[in-house]
């Protein structure tokens, strides 16, 4: 696996940048509902900004050195908002607003006039969501009503006016079928949350993989498929992958280097089984018909390259015991006919659904589970230069030398840690030295195929 055989589709032009981790920092500003708006830029030490694609918002902490008591004098009372304008330099400088949601114990820093401590800040739309309540019917495509939703309890709350023009946008990848739904007086997350448990791609109809996540561009109602199946956002290499040992004069390469050790995380298999990745039994009854019906689940009978991040599954196709426990996991999924609506009989006798759509669970709900584990399954974590391009769900290359050389002196790839990846968690951390990411990583497939059966010379080990 080679760089040179993929096509990178990188966003904005890194050539402007003249130190390792540059970072253009314009401002740092605190507003209150009351029209208070003053610049902390000479107070900060740090700054962490978190995104996590399988969280529903932002969150994050700056550190404040403070010689003229702020919190007392501004006053901070808890209803007041930061906002952040910075960028990469070369690239579009992002403006984010936060709610200031938490402040932590103060400590003296020399004397008794300087303190140091840390404000916690968390997206607008969580206070939004906490603060309203949903009790509708709706009717339609599940991507339609989260739009619905979206509009009407989050950037129709009247408390979006607090954060200017820095009001919330929403990706919406389009659901297959209608559905008719009623929600019992819930908080728009919630609710938004369980329409993603439900939706399916009208692109990709065998895929049930939906999330709604926020990044620093705005929020994402999206399947994991689309994810996947989107270009190469970057390339990442390791010190040797990237000949390092050479003068390294380009930083706009440089901001490429894996500056960090790279830690993968274990797998934990008790709780995959648990989970039902591998395999898992759901039955059906209908209490109207008296119906019953069962159906398994196998990750080696679904899984498929052609929708996977790369060509071979996590786990050996022969020897992969753990399809064959089908009983690890089971679900249970009452029905009943005619709950969301009339039905009829066609002239050979069969039922015909109002809204069929509302059935679709029972036949999705065990891929749904399995494939959003699969995501989660194998990832690793590195450091790497700040780039205000990049977001959570990207799709990005790894290449990681094995250690050992073949011939003409060129590093093997390292097929376990290399090939491509989403991006599922960025910390970004801006200092007055710079902006690096601490990136989290996951894929659900390898670029090598895992062996059936392994036989080891321990002379070689």
């Amino acid at each position: 696996m080679t760089t040179e055989q993929r096509e990178i589709k990188r966003t904005g032009d890194l050539s402007s940048i003249l130190r390792s981790n540059d970072v253009d920092l314009v401002d740092i500003r605190i507003q209150s509902i009351d029209g208070m708006d003053i610049s902390i830029i000479k107070h900060y030490q740090n700054i962490d900004i978190k995104e996590h694609l399988f969280s529903n918002n932002i969150m994050g902490r700056i550190s404040i050195l403070d010689a003229g008591n702020l919190t007392s004098e501004l006053p901070l009372t808890g209803q007041e908002f930061v906002t952040f304008i910075f960028g990469t330099p070369g690239l579009t400088k992002l403006k984010k607003t936060f709610l200031i949601d938490k402040l932590s114990p103060k400590l003296n820093v020399g004397n008794e006039k300087t303190q140091t401590y840390d404000l916690h800040f968390i997206s607008p739309c969580f206070l939004f969501s906490s603060t309203s309540k949903i009790s509708e019917a709706y009717n339609g495509r599940i991507s339609d009503t989260v739009e619905n939703i979206f509009r009407n309890y989050i950037t129709g709350n009247e408390t979006t006016s607090f954060v200017g023009d820095d009001v919330p946008k929403i990706k919406v990848e389009p659901t297959l079928g209608t559905h008719n739904f009623i929600i019992p007086n819930w908080h728009p997350n919630p609710t938004i949350n369980w329409l993603a448990n439900q939706a399916v791609s009208e692109m990709y109809p065998d895929r049930a993989n939906y999330i709604f996540y926020e990044d620093l561009d705005g929020f994402h109602f999206v399947s994991l498929t689309s994810l996947i199946h989107g270009p190469i956002r970057e390339s990442y290499k390791s010190a040797v992958a990237n000949e390092k040992d050479k003068l390294q004069e380009d930083y706009s390469e440089e901001h490429r280097n894996i500056k960090s050790e790279i830690i993968p995380k274990g797998y934990e298999r008790i709780k995959d089984i648990k989970n039902g990745m591998y395999s898992s039994t759901i039955l059906t009854h209908d209490i109207v018909t008296k119906e019953f019906s069962s159906s398994v689940y196998k990750y080696s009978d679904d899984f498929d390259s052609t929708k996977a991040l790369n060509e071979f599954p996590l786990m050996p196709t022969s020897s992969n015991h753990f399809a064959k426990m089908q009983d690890s996991k089971q679900y249970f999924c009452p029905k009943h006919l005619g709950s969301y609506g009339g039905v009829t009989t066609n002239e050979e006798g069969g039922d015909i659904l109002e809204h069929p759509d509302n059935f679709r669970q029972e036949l999705h709900i065990q891929s749904h589970k399995s494939l959003l584990n699969q995501m989660q399954n194998y990832t690793i974590e590195f450091s790497v230069s700040g780039d205000s391009n990049r977001r959570v769900g990207d799709k990005v290359e790894v290449v990681v030398p094995s250690g050992k050389t073949e011939s003409e002196g060129v590093h093997e790839i390292d097929y376990m840690l290399s090939g491509n990846y989403l991006i599922t968690k960025i910390n970004h951390n801006i200092t007055r030295n710079g902006h690096i990411m601490k990136l989290e990583l996951s894929k659900d497939s390898h670029i090598q195929r895992m062996p059936d059966y392994i036989e080891y010379d321990e002379g070689q080990l």
